[in-house]
């Protein structure tokens, strides 16, 4: 079956965005709007929202304080895993998880410590710290297959980091 998709074409970088929107019931209006713009304020209002949310999603990776064996760690734990916005918050309980099996071991961290921070974060900020995540494992192609790089471009580490707290 063929979903549908939007396309658009921004006439100020030529740039051509083709989202599936049938995936996202929440997006799916608005962009079905601005697919067929009528009214320039539509336009404005999507524009803006993406930006107000890359604004604070920035801010929110700017703000984590992960070492490099906890990205380490949180990347090998959600390798291949089908994480979405709406099932984020299930971060610490995966992590959890995670732990029973030597997760902590295996990277020679304080796992319980990580979960305890992962817990006590904001629902948004655990939700752009899954979503960056997977982001990594998706972009790490062009990384040569490297996650951890594509973290730390994707700005959970930042350009040299120390090994351990």
């Amino acid at each position: 079956m063929e979903r549908d998709t939007v396309e658009t074409d921004s006439m100020d970088e030529n740039l051509r965005i083709n989202l599936p929107v049938q995936g996202d019931p929440r997006i799916e209006r608005l962009m079905r709007l601005v697919a067929a713009p009528v009214d320039v304020h539509i336009n404005e209002i999507a524009r803006d929202s993406l930006a107000m949310f890359v604004v604070h999603a920035e801010r929110a990776v700017q703000q984590l304080t992960l070492t490099e064996p906890e990205v380490g760690a949180l990347l090998s734990m959600m390798n291949g895993t089908g994480i979405e916005p709406g099932s984020a918050h299930h971060l610490a309980l995966w992590l959890e998880d995670a732990l029973e099996y030597g997760l902590a071991e295996e990277w020679d961290i304080d796992g319980t410590n990580l979960q305890w921070r992962i817990e006590a974060m904001h629902p948004f900020d655990v939700a752009v710290l899954a979503m960056t995540l997977r982001a990594a494992w998706n972009v790490s192609g062009r990384f040569d297959g490297n996650p951890m790089a594509a973290a730390r471009a994707l700005g959970l580490l930042p350009a040299t980091t120390p090994s351990a707290p």
